[in-house]
C-alpha cells in the first residue's frame, strides 16, 4: 500500500510510525492530479485526507481511479470530535 497525505512532515512522522509503507505528500491538496501522479500506476494506493478535506479527495480518487487501486482512509473523519474538524487536523497531529 502507499498511503497518500496532504503534507510532507505527515509523511515523514507517519514513515516513523508505519516504516513498512512507501508514504507520499502531495505538497498541497491541489496537486493530487492523475498527471502528476503517473508513478502510481497498477499500485494500490491509500488517501489520509485532512480533517475537513474528505469531499475533496474523494473527487481526487475517482480521478486517480484511473491509474491505481485507490480507497480512502475515514479514520480521522470518525474519530474527531467537533473542535479537531474545526482545526483542520491530519494524521500527524495524532501522531505527535
Amino acid at each position: 500500500m502507499w498511503p497518500i497525505v496532504e503534507a510532507e512532515k505527515t509523511a515523514v512522522l507517519a514513515n516513523a510510525y508505519f516504516p513498512q509503507f512507501i508514504w507520499l505528500a502531495t505538497g498541497m491538496k491541489a496537486t493530487l492530479k492523475q498527471e502528476y501522479a503517473q508513478c502510481l500506476k497498477g499500485r494500490v494506493v491509500t488517501l489520509f485526507p485532512d480533517l475537513g478535506a474528505y469531499k475533496d479527495w474523494e473527487k481526487k480518487a475517482d480521478e486517480l481511479s484511473k491509474l491505481c487501486t485507490v480507497s480512502i482512509s475515514s479514520l480521522l473523519e470518525s474519530k474527531a470530535d467537533q473542535r479537531e474538524k474545526e482545526k483542520g487536523l491530519d494524521l500527524a497531529d495524532y501522531l505527535i
